[in-house]
């Protein structure tokens, strides 16, 4: 939204967001210690109030004595990728709350069994807190004669995609041991 003229020199300045303008200059200092390049995303408050998403990256150009003297540096419109990240956050906070809801225990694994995710139920029940949970594996949060079963059982599932249904003993964070129905999919 600038012209050519003022945006030349640094003029171009005056239409960063002043919350991000602190975040700019620490990242071309850093770069110009390290003589390295600085990429980060800021906002441009364009002439007519609107904001604009952009990753900046800046080159620190260098003299022959190795003291930066300027920097080439590259400008993005990364709006629309902004607004989607933010539309995702809305997304994943909505469903964590219907999650959170749901008074059974939830979770969701990767391929290699580790968790990534689960519902308040599901930490209630190990008595673990999520920076406890996420990344570990069933091995890791149960005893062993129960986790080989639940192992074996996931690996039967994402060899054959699709839904799993069967029953098993869960041990809770006070050491009762549950029967239970397990209800998994892939995804």
């Amino acid at each position: 939204g600038l012209s050519f003229e003022d945006a030349l020199g640094d003029g171009w300045l005056n239409a960063v967001h002043p919350d991000d303008k602190e975040k700019l200059f620490k990242g071309w200092k850093e770069a110009t210690l390290n003589q390295d390049i600085s990429i980060s995303d800021y906002r441009f408050v364009r002439p007519d109030g609107t904001i604009a998403w952009v990753m900046g990256q800046a080159i620190p150009e260098t003299n022959t004595e190795g003291k930066t003297v300027g920097y080439i540096g590259t400008i993005t419109d990364i709006t629309e990728r902004k607004l989607s990240e933010e539309k995702l956050k809305g997304n994943n906070k909505f469903l964590q709350t219907i999650l959170n809801a749901i008074p059974t225990p939830v979770f969701y694994k990767d391929l290699e069994g580790r968790y990534t995710g689960f519902n308040k139920a599901f930490e209630m029940f190990f008595g673990k807190t999520t920076q406890e949970l996420v990344g570990k594996t069933a091995f890791d949060i149960n005893p062993p004669e129960f986790a080989k079963i639940y192992h074996a059982k996931d690996m039967e599932l994402f060899n054959s995609p699709g839904k799993q249904v069967y029953d098993a003993q869960m041990k809770d964070s006070q050491g009762i041991i549950h029967e239970v129905v397990y209800h998994k999919a892939t995804f």
